[in-house]
């Protein structure tokens, strides 16, 4: 071999060798999580599953075109083959459960084998989505000619109590995103027209006037709500605390113990961590240390530290998410001080949780 044959040969070597060098340090913690892994598990509901509801008797459902129930002893999800065909939304009241069909039709049940057709008899154009709040359904019904985007869009809100209710000054809105009940208020999100509140006869809330309202969810007294470019802490009808970000319209609040986080789907984000959800810190209600990667310092966390978040949820972006009271958890990793399981609907990988798996929990498909 000529000798500028081998010093290129060489210099080649060389120069992988720190190429692989460099990498390894500047990744350590990706190829650590890939290394330690766990096997993939297929969904068993797979797809875009819809937002996850519970009914009184804690029995869950969710779908993707078909209707699943989470239940049996240890729980698992069945498909209800007595269901209606094409559910795209499901929203809970009480002890009722209301389907609503890609064509618009909505369908009820109170044992999940027994369904009945909703008269839509003073509901005008097509409802597209639908949220109990109390002892109430929200429909959001299209009832303009869709524009170029959501903001172009003509809905009106629906309030179904046994017959359909239009909330005063809550026609011509975004559409319905959200519904909750917080001290006695009704709070209706939508997208492009902000919040609706009950206390000031469905009109607007002031500093979420014109916001696309993604998602919300509540504890006992503070509001929680996800917009496009931010998510927001309500307490005492006031915008308490808020963080800049870019989310989806997934949000929950996890609880163990003194325990508390929100849980929020975020958009995207650089490297690995850039899917799944993030945790913030609501122990004392107020967003007291930022927003956090789950299992990241500093504690509480949703998850164990080494629980392979970055491998497992963290490569799925996540719609929905809902927390399991750990009153009703079938798979605690430390028997005396049970953890809730974290349900989270992705946009096309299916089903996933996070629950102990064997020895350890794990965040992955959910059988």
């Amino acid at each position: 071999m000529k000798r500028s044959a081998i010093f290129n040969t060489v210099a080649a070597l060389v120069f992988v060798s720190l190429g692989v060098l460099f990498i390894s340090c500047d990744q350590e913690p990706l190829f650590w999580d890939v290394a330690h892994a766990y096997s993939p598990i297929s969904p068993r509901i797979n797809g875009a599953p819809s937002k996850i509801v519970e009914i009184t008797s804690g029995t869950l459902y969710v779908s993707n075109g078909r209707v699943w129930e989470y239940s049996g002893t240890p729980p698992v999800w069945h498909v209800l083959n007595t269901a209606p065909p094409d559910i795209r939304d499901l929203a809970a009241v009480g002890s009722t459960l209301y389907a609503l069909s890609g064509s618009g039709i909505l369908s009820k049940t109170t044992n999940g084998v027994d369904w009945d057709t909703v008269d839509l008899t003073g509901v005008n154009g097509k409802i597209e989505s639908i949220f109990g709040a109390g002892s109430d359904l929200f429909a959001g019904s299209l009832t303009g000619k869709p524009g170029a985007s959501e903001s172009n869009t003509v809905y009106s809100i629906y309030r179904y109590t046994g017959s359909w209710v239009t909330p005063a000054i809550a026609s011509n809105t975004g559409k319905l995103t959200g519904a909750a009940v917080v001290s006695g208020v009704t709070y209706l999100g939508t997208l492009g027209t902000g919040m609706l509140a009950s206390d000031s006869s469905y009109q607007k809330v002031s500093f979420l006037n014109d916001d696309f309202i993604m998602g919300l969810t509540f504890d006992s007294s503070n509001l929680y709500i996800i917009t496009s470019t931010r998510v927001c802490h309500i307490s005492g009808g006031s915008l308490a605390s808020s963080i800049s970000g870019t989310f989806t319209e997934a949000i929950a609040v996890w609880s163990h113990g003194t325990d508390k986080l929100l849980l929020i789907g975020v958009r995207s984000g650089s490297g690995s961590n850039g899917w799944g959800y993030r945790e913030i810190n609501i122990t004392t209600g107020a967003f007291s240390s930022g927003i956090k990667v789950p299992g990241a310092n500093p504690a509480p966390f949703s998850v164990r530290p080494d629980n392979q978040y970055t491998s497992g949820i963290g490569k799925h972006v996540v719609n929905y998410l809902w927390v399991l009271d750990i009153t009703k958890n079938d798979s605690e990793d430390d028997e005396t001080n049970p953890r809730p399981i974290v349900f989270a609907s992705t946009v096309k990988n299916g089903l996933w949780s996070y629950k102990k798996r064997g020895d350890d929990p794990q965040w992955n498909g959910e059988r």
